[in-house]
């Protein structure tokens, strides 16, 4: 039993330390981790309310602020 504990753990900990490169290396690249940048306000109100008035579709309207219908 303390046998298997101690190879889990040792796994775990390899692991850990590969994850953690990983992390490194995207961070070195530029990947970007974490929640989008929320949309401007006033970018919202615009589309929003071109489509009040009947200019185009909810559909085109998120399509043209960048969000889907799960709402980022």
């Amino acid at each position: 039993m303390f046998k298997w504990q101690s190879n889990f753990e040792d796994s775990n900990e390899r692991i850990r330390k590969r994850q953690c490169k990983g992390i490194d290396i995207a961070l070195e690249t530029g990947i970007a981790f974490g929640r989008l940048e929320a949309k401007s306000l006033e970018e919202f109100e615009e589309v929003y309310n071109r489509s009040k008035i009947g200019e185009f579709s909810v559909v085109k309207a998120m399509e043209e602020i960048g969000v889907n219908k799960a709402i980022e």
